[in-house]
């Protein structure tokens, strides 16, 4: 069975960017526009790693980690999340972290960059 990925991105260049490079290690990509969608989504399958963008509408990448963190199902709540961000990670990474974030993909990113994290939870 493939590696199970949810991407939580509200910008469709950007879904498209990230779903062409991770067709690099053969993974099956499941695509939430927001915090809330993604919610949703891990409260119905399985997923492997959540990349997660951290500016968003409705619920940002860091309340939507907090809340994933709080799910009953165990193995949802433990998800690994990367954060995918334009955000400085020097000033941010912190809360990031605090929230229950596992690590981040600075924007703009490299298809080595994004891989090499990916590969770490898969």
């Amino acid at each position: 069975m493939k590696t199970q990925v949810l991407l939580v991105e509200d910008d469709e260049l950007c879904q498209e960017i990230v779903a062409e490079f991770l067709s690099e290690i053969d993974v099956e990509v499941c695509v939430a526009g927001d915090g809330k969608e993604a919610l949703e989504l891990l409260q119905k399958r399985h997923f492997d790693v959540v990349l997660m963008d951290i500016m968003m509408p409705n619920m940002d990448g860091v309340e939507a980690t907090i809340k994933i963190r709080a799910l009953l199902n165990k193995s949802a709540a433990n998800v690994p999340i990367i954060a995918v961000t334009a955000r400085n990670p020097d000033t941010d990474q912190d809360l990031w972290f605090v929230s229950g974030i596992n690590d981040f993909v600075a924007k703009p990113f490299s298809e080595e960059d994004l891989l090499a994290v990916v590969k770490r939870y898969i």
